[in-house]
């Protein structure tokens, strides 16, 4: 299907944007897909792990794509039965997160095929970006939406690097450019600029949202820069639609400066 100069597919619950334009920018939104009880009963449960979406993340991002030219994966799997954003063996990333329990990206064998399907998805979309972009000039941004502030204050926007760890490029520092450029917009960002900061700034020494399986991934194996974004939940209620209008355009004014 082409619409609004994408190229766009549904295979297997995924939705895959293409623009025609060529980007070195990629977006992926692993957990605002359908809910739980459209499939309940088909198939086993995750046992252990969070399984609530981050609902309306979705509507952020496809105005983003509207206004800027981006690749663009979303997996729509129930985060019950697939959570597309841990490692399949349920290796936690970051050193300061207070959840270091092993979360199963899946546990019913059946669901396996459509998590991989959402991962190789990203995975052939970065090979066609890397035949226009080298990896250094690359960024994955992976939308996810946070409803509980963290220890450290409150924020509107929280970006998830482990800590420096998913940044290849050091010198572009395409982290700390997002968020002064949305800093300078009005909002409050929390990027930690080492882990010396995240201690300093909890009581628990927690970054609850520095990042998991796919920007850690993704930064790599492909020596490319990744940030988790984390959006607050004022930005994604259906009666402050205006607020999650202007999230948009701001990050697409940003994306649009930085190809």
């Amino acid at each position: 299907m082409i619409l609004k100069g994408y190229k766009i597919s549904f295979e297997n619950f995924v939705w895959h944007f293409v623009p025609k334009e060529k980007t070195p920018i990629i977006v992926t939104v692993p957990h605002d897909g359908f809910s739980f009880g459209d499939l309940a009963g088909f198939f086993k449960k995750r046992k252990k792990g969070v399984c609530g979406r981050d609902k309306h993340v979705w509507p952020i991002v496809k105005d983003i794509l509207l206004q800027s030219a981006t690749v663009a994966v979303r997996g729509n799997f129930p985060r019950h039965f697939v959570d597309y954003n841990r490692h399949p063996r349920g290796k936690r990333y970051g050193i300061f997160s207070s959840y270091k329990k092993v979360e199963p990206a899946f546990q019913d064998e059946t669901t396996e095929r459509f998590y991989w399907l959402y991962h190789n998805t990203v995975k052939g979309s970065l090979k066609e970006i890397f035949e226009s972009f080298i990896s250094k000039e690359v960024a994955l941004f992976d939308f996810h939406g946070f409803t509980r502030q963290p220890s450290y204050g409150e924020y509107d926007l929280i970006l998830g690097t482990g800590n420096g760890k998913t940044i290849f490029n050091k010198n572009r520092a395409i982290d700390q450019r997002f968020a002064h450029f949305l800093a300078k917009r009005g909002y409050k960002v929390f990027l930690p600029k080492n882990a010396e900061q995240i201690l300093m700034n909890t009581l628990d020494q927690n970054d609850e949202y520095d990042g998991d399986f796919t920007v850690h991934h993704c930064s790599r194996k492909y020596r490319m820069d990744a940030i988790q974004v984390e959006i607050a939940s004022k930005f994604r209620q259906r009666n402050n639609t205006a607020l999650g209008k202007k999230l948009s355009n701001d990050i697409a004014d940003f994306f649009e400066l930085i190809k």
